[in-house]
């Protein structure tokens, strides 16, 4: 076997699209006119776009930098203050490249840090959604 097929962290990098679930009606999001204003689709005819987000694997050189840096300022403090759950704040937005179908007043979100800052404390529910993708080498693994 060619052990070069066995690397996963190119991929982490790159990203991969999660395609995001409402937190609380767990249903796939969409935008458009074929869905409704909870994001669940409605009329797959009428223009829907899925609300995703590119996101990087934990094994991103990128992410495994800021898991560094949120360990290292634990260790400084010795317990979780306000300033490592910043720190966690970011760490998971460090996971998110860009963001697709998200509008606020009408604007398409672009992935700044202050946007995804906003984005992620929306819900506890949407970080999960994130955490959990980037953990799973298998969305970023391409055997191609």
């Amino acid at each position: 076997m060619d052990f070069s097929k066995l690397e996963t962290k190119t991929g982490a990098e790159k990203g991969a699209k999660l395609h995001l679930r409402h937190p609380a009606l767990g249903h796939l999001l969409y935008s458009g006119k074929g869905a409704d204003e909870n994001g669940k689709l409605i009329d797959a005819a009428k223009d829907a776009q899925k609300v995703f987000l590119m996101v990087r694997g934990t094994e991103s050189p990128t992410v495994q930098k800021q898991a560094r840096d949120l360990q290292a300022s634990i260790l400084k403090n010795g317990d979780i203050s306000d300033e490592e759950k910043e720190v966690g704040l970011a760490f998971a937005s460090s996971l998110v490249i860009s963001m697709h179908g998200l509008e606020k007043g009408g604007k398409t979100m672009e992935a700044t840090e202050e946007n995804k800052r906003e984005f992620l404390l929306l819900s506890d529910g949407l970080v999960e959604q994130v955490v959990q993708f980037a953990q799973s080498r298998a969305n970023f693994f391409n055997p191609a």
